[in-house]
């Protein structure tokens, strides 16, 4: 995986952020695709040129071992979003 400040300058898609993290994990396409899409599918969104349903998108974030909110710290360059700043300031009150 890239060095923070690499990522954080940089615009990245979708599929690039899942394809960190499913390195990441050590994990292939299969993986990510298991009882969800193709490989191929996978591939394709990966590479940006295709994007999945919002429910198959779910899944293959879930298949990675990964979750919504760490997609979405992933995708805002290691940062929390407000949403995200919001609720943590609320959890330690």
């Amino acid at each position: 995986m890239e060095k923070y400040e690499e990522l954080k300058d940089k615009e990245i898609k979708d599929g690039e952020i899942l394809r960190n993290i499913r390195k990441a994990r050590k994990l292939t396409q299969i993986d990510l695709a298991s009882g969800i899409v193709t490989s191929q599918t996978v591939s394709a969104f990966e590479k940006g040129d295709s994007e999945p349903n919002y429910k198959a998108f779910c899944a293959m974030v879930k298949n990675a071992g990964s979750t919504l909110e760490e997609f979405e710290y992933e995708m805002n360059g290691f940062e929390l979003s407000e949403f995200w700043s919001v609720l943590e300031e609320a959890r330690l009150l």
